[in-house]
């Protein structure tokens, strides 16, 4: 998968700029906007395997990436979107329910509605030129037993 743009929520400046590139603009304040930093990661397989290792506590029996389509109703492995009205509503609507919270927290819930709907617009205008996926890192895991000092096992 590769990133395409990378947009800063803060010290962005031009095209790097969340504020600049926002559909929020006309809805809250800027300084507002300024505030508000939501960091995604998303790590590679190699630096959850290091953190796993690291950890000593599970040992790793399977490790994948995969890439899952951003629609949640969407279960096709093509890249054609058959209907981007739908999915960018169906997308809006997952990513709705997890920064719903956060989003009424920090801007007020008044402005939410309206941005979810200007999302979904984005989103199926996003969708006419190319099909959005992402990252999905599946793991199976086995906790490893340790000894203590005393020979017994703890779990």
């Amino acid at each position: 998968m590769n990133v395409v743009k990378v947009l800063h929520m803060k010290g962005g400046v031009g095209d790097s700029s969340y504020a600049a590139n926002s559909k929020l603009q006309g809805l809250v304040e800027e300084g507002t906007l300024d505030s508000f930093n939501l960091q995604v990661y998303a790590p590679s397989i190699e630096e959850a395997k290091a953190v796993i290792n690291e950890q000593g506590l599970f040992q790793i029996i399977n490790i994948k990436m995969f890439e899952s389509n951003l629609d949640p109703y969407d279960d096709t492995d093509d890249d054609f979107v058959f209907d981007n009205i739908q999915s960018g509503a169906n997308i809006a609507t997952s990513i709705r329910s997890v920064l719903e919270p956060m989003i009424a927290s920090h801007f007020g819930a008044a402005i939410v509605d309206e941005l979810f709907s200007r999302f979904a617009l984005n989103v199926a205008k996003h969708l006419l030129k190319e099909k959005t996926k992402y990252a999905v890192l599946a793991l199976s895991l086995k906790k490893e037993e340790k000894m203590s000092c005393d020979h017994h096992v703890v779990k």
